[in-house]
């Protein structure tokens, strides 16, 4: 059953994606706060 093993990869790939995206917009938080406590002082 090729099928199955395919849909699981393709699982796989969108929670890995997901994951990367989120840990993106986390980092890119972290960022702008970064920037925007320098601004501030």
């Amino acid at each position: 059953m090729p099928s199955q093993k395919s849909h699981q990869w393709s699982s796989i790939l969108i929670v890995t994606i997901m994951i990367l995206m989120e840990l993106e917009k986390f980092h890119l938080f972290q960022n702008n706060r970064q920037l925007f406590i320098n601004i501030h002082n």
